[in-house]
């Protein structure tokens, strides 16, 4: 079977799919079709390029899912974990009622797992932050000891265990992901954010804020043109501006002791003890060796992984 751009894309697509033992729709598979090569795809290629792996048996059709030939049980699983984050979103549901009397929060997003609504019964909640300009480090003491109060917050060797992860933290001025960072794996993680609590508006500039996603994932922009400014409401340097300044100092102090990758500044902070980036390329490789009946894709692909992701492969196992 020739490799056109539409096959290959259906391929890599579900390949990335694939190493999260999740299986698509074809509207989901069309929506988050990788860009190959920034060659444009028709509807028409797509469909045609869908029966025809179909007809080969590279992928099977069960019930709405597609996936690749051999990796039927990932259909049954799928529908479990549904209905494990259907339980998981009524959980997180006490947080969406107590943010607005949290001082400073913007937005709150769900990332990860849950997002996609593909999570096991000991899975971890992760969860994306978006605060005022100059009071994270204060929204972040608060919603801490709020975790700690009813018995959600993780602890550091908890990696993997159920509880709510506060794993992302940024301010309004910060809401782009930085250039050296743009690669597939975050493309994803961007598009597939939910917003949980915020307005409209936050959400429109989170996204339009991280317009390059349409590089990798060029039919899912769900954005629409908004204005990036913001306003800070304090004026010149007031007593809250002191206490989130001590707050930033005294959280810095106690990280330094066992800091690792984490990422921390005034207005971020990025809290990822693994390489999860590194691991979602390997894993996206070791799916695409799954592929049959289509010789030399593992080398197209390893050719493609160094545009794709901004991580070089790793050696560590992979745990979704």
């Amino acid at each position: 079977m020739v490799l056109s751009p539409a096959t290959t894309a259906i391929l890599f697509t579900l390949a990335y799919a694939d190493q999260f033992d999740y299986p698509l729709t074809e509207l989901e598979l069309w929506s988050r079709l990788i860009s190959v090569d920034k060659k444009s795809i028709s509807q028409a290629e797509f469909d045609r390029s869908l029966q025809q792996l179909i007809k080969n048996n590279t992928l099977l059709h069960i019930h709405e899912f597609f996936l690749f030939s051999g990796r039927e049980g990932i259909v049954l699983k799928r529908q479990r974990r549904t209905l494990v984050a259907q339980q998981k979103w009524q959980q997180i549901q006490l947080l969406k009622r107590v943010t607005p009397f949290l001082a400073g929060i913007s937005a709150i997003f769900i990332t990860g797992s849950l997002a996609m609504n593909n999570t096991n019964q000991d899975d971890d909640i992760d969860i994306f932050i978006v605060t005022k300009i100059d009071r994270l480090w204060l929204c972040r003491l608060e919603l801490l000891f709020f975790t700690w109060i009813i018995g959600q917050k993780k602890k550091r060797v908890e990696e993997g265990k159920h509880g709510w992860c506060l794993n992302l933290w940024l301010d309004e001025e910060h809401l782009a992901v930085e250039e050296g960072k743009r690669d597939l794996y975050r493309a994803y993680e961007v598009v597939q954010a939910k917003l949980l609590w915020g307005t409209t508006q936050i959400a429109d500039r989170f996204y339009t804020a991280n317009s390059w996603v349409k590089e990798y994932l060029p039919k899912n922009i769900q954005h629409h043109a908004t204005s990036l400014s913001s306003e800070n409401d304090s004026v010149g340097f007031t007593f809250i501006d002191q206490l989130e300044h001590l707050a930033f100092r005294f959280q810095l102090r106690y990280m330094k002791s066992h800091q690792t990758t984490e990422k921390v500044g005034p207005g971020f902070a990025f809290f990822h003890p693994r390489q999860t980036d590194a691991l979602i390329r390997e894993g996206w490789l070791k799916s695409v060796s799954r592929i049959k009946n289509m010789p030399g894709l593992d080398t197209i692909a390893k050719q493609h992984a160094k545009h794709f992701f901004a991580s070089p492969a790793t050696t560590l196992s992979q745990s979704p």
